[in-house]
């Protein structure tokens, strides 16, 4: 079954690259658990803070698509 999407923007836009495989990385930003998907050229961006602390999520550093650089 198919939903409906309400936007001005094209739906081919909003859902381009929604099929796509990929794989997180369990890691530490700033001492803090996180999830990272790996990018193609070497970095990594924050997916998920995964902090029980609620002073964390205000934490600039530490923001879902933060772009992040992994060790060799």
């Amino acid at each position: 079954m198919r939903s409906m999407l309400w936007s001005i923007i094209p739906e081919a836009l909003v859902l381009a690259g929604v099929d796509e495989n990929f794989s997180l990385l369990e890691g530490t930003v700033a001492g803090r658990p996180c999830r990272l998907r790996r990018q193609s050229d070497g970095s990594a961006s924050i997916e998920a803070l995964c902090s029980t602390d609620p002073k964390d999520f205000l934490r600039a550093e530490l923001a879902p698509g933060r772009r992040i650089f992994l060790p060799k």
